[in-house]
């Protein structure tokens, strides 16, 4: 190897490793600030055409635009009316189902709702992009805007 070519890596390595340290601070500031900005003013669960979805409206309260915005709903999944196989249980006055879900033991289930080009002072509506069972129960997750 060429001493020339080792200078020449070693020189891109050293330029990379400087546009990285100034550009990823930058990229993680504007995602943290984002957060202090967005505000969900509302949400509910809304059926159309035998969909549900859940709709809702976010709010920029800063003084920059985002060109994207990601609402994040956490589904409970024990609120779920999922029975596929119940459980029996044997007493001495015979056997009887017990009621539970199956899906109770699981996480929560993550939607997303999206809205472009949120204004400076600006609200924009959102709808999840995934149905989302009926009577289900949420809690908002992270807010983030790019």
């Amino acid at each position: 190897m060429k001493p020339s070519s080792l200078i020449a890596a070693v020189v891109i390595a050293g330029a990379l490793y400087y546009i990285r340290g100034i550009a990823f601070p930058h990229v993680m500031s504007e995602v943290t600030a984002s957060q202090d900005c967005l505000e969900l003013i509302g949400s509910t669960t809304q059926e159309e055409n035998g969909i549900n979805r859940i709709k809702g409206t976010v709010r920029n309260n800063c003084k920059r635009k985002y060109s994207m915005v990601n609402v994040e709903f956490l589904l409970d999944r024990s609120s779920e009316p999922v029975n596929l196989s119940p459980t029996w249980s044997s007493t001495r006055s015979g056997a009887r189902p017990i009621e539970q879900s199956p899906m109770a033991s699981f996480p929560e289930l993550p939607v997303t709702a999206s809205a472009r080009n949120v204004e400076p002072g600006a609200t924009a509506e959102i709808e999840t992009t995934m149905p989302v069972p009926r009577n289900s129960s949420y809690r908002v997750g992270k807010i983030n805007g790019f």
